[in-house]
């Protein structure tokens, strides 16, 4: 049995009771027609030690970050979200105005359903360090910390999981798919 790794930054949990939270058009469940969101807390509140142009030093005091994730309804044929989101974005928020952001980002009127499932986060993460020009450095190293945390967290998960028992290795291999080198020649038709 292996002990399970707690989790510092676990799915946010938005205040339904916040603010500028239209609860008519937050879905209870999935359904067709609705944005999809998730959210997750990847830092904070940080404070940093910084000079100033006179030679000061003072501390900034930064609030709790969090990563938002948001797909565009799904198809029909789509049983499973899409891998790239249609928007993701840092917010350096507390947890009770999450739900009021992503309301900001989506269509008016649309509906938007919270989802708590399996979110490659360290993807979110890297997808803002790459398109958001105006990260603070404090941001960058602390988005850089929890990619490499959340990568080392899923090596191991696929350690415990998928190594050491033949069925669980099969099992693994079961969700790759096809192996490509395995596959038959066209020729050979």
């Amino acid at each position: 049995m292996h002990a399970r790794d707690p989790d510092p930054a676990p799915a946010a949990t938005a205040d339904l009771t916040a603010p500028g939270v239209p609860l008519e058009r937050l879905a209870g469940r999935w359904e067709p027609g609705v944005w999809v969101g998730a959210a997750r807390r990847v830092f904070g509140p940080v404070s940093e030690v910084v000079g100033d142009s006179r030679g000061s030093v003072i501390v900034e005091n930064h609030p709790p970050h969090h990563l938002i994730a948001l797909w565009r309804p799904k198809r029909d044929y789509e049983p499973f979200l899409r891998r790239w989101p249609s928007i993701v974005n840092l917010v350096g928020t507390d947890e009770k105005s999450l739900l009021g952001e992503m309301f900001k980002l989506i269509p008016s009127g649309a509906r938007l359903w919270m989802s708590r499932g399996d979110i490659d986060w360290a993807l979110m993460a890297e997808i803002v360090m790459v398109s958001e020009r105006g990260l603070a450095p404090y941001q960058t190293r602390e988005l850089e910390g929890f990619v490499r945390v959340d990568r080392a967290r899923t090596l191991a998960a696929i350690a415990r999981g998928y190594t050491g028992d033949e069925n669980r290795y099969r099992s693994f291999v079961d969700t790759v798919g096809e192996d490509p080198d395995e596959r038959p020649d066209p020729q050979d038709r």
